[in-house]
């Protein structure tokens, strides 16, 4: 239901404010995530996010590799990397903005949240031309590699990035980018 929810295909259900925060008896046998304090707080955390608008009758997520040619309609991307990776992709996002707290955000929420729902702008309060790293969702460590982390990115920040690409560090400086690991292991 949460996957539901978040891409908007259902309303926020009921009980999820006693699941997500301290439980209830009645819901889901007492059952509870304990990632807020309170039901309240999972409410206001929802409140703030605004309604989310599915993108359409279908929402498909498949691998760019997939995409056909000529694409459809891509909202955003989900990049999957380890630490420096991504890393390199936020400095990237950073590379033409000068505002240094915004363009790339932890909000709070689910994994689907950070790979599909605020990247896309489904969610009516997203921050626009931002990003989302994550997924902050701790019940997702057993379904990712402890080493590895997202990025969501709005299809035009990732077109702006690619634009970005031969004047930033990425193809400038390289070797800060893509340090050698094994020269700096053999110290």
């Amino acid at each position: 239901m949460g996957g539901l929810y978040h891409t908007g295909f259902i309303p926020v259900p009921d009980d999820i404010r006693y699941f997500v925060s301290t439980g209830r008896k009645d819901v889901r046998g007492g059952a509870a995530e304990y990632l807020k304090a309170s039901p309240d707080l999972v409410e206001r955390c929802t409140a703030a996010a605004g309604p989310i608008h599915p993108p359409g009758k279908y929402l498909i997520v498949q691998a760019c590799e997939a995409l056909p040619d000529p694409g459809p309609d891509v909202r955003s991307i989900c990049c999957f990397g380890t630490g420096e990776q991504i890393r390199n992709m936020a400095a990237l996002i950073h590379f033409d903005r000068d505002d240094p707290f915004s363009p790339v955000i932890v909000p709070w929420g689910s994994s689907c949240s950070t790979f599909i729902t605020f990247p896309a702008g489904l969610a009516e309060n997203t921050p626009h031309d931002t990003a989302f790293l994550g997924p902050q969702d701790p019940t997702q460590n057993h379904s990712m590699p402890p080493d590895m982390m997202a990025l969501g990115i709005p299809a035009d920040m990732a077109a702006r990035m690619v634009k970005n690409l031969d004047a930033s560090f990425i193809t400038r400086r390289p070797q800060v980018a893509f340090p050698n690991h094994d020269r700096l292991l053999n110290r």
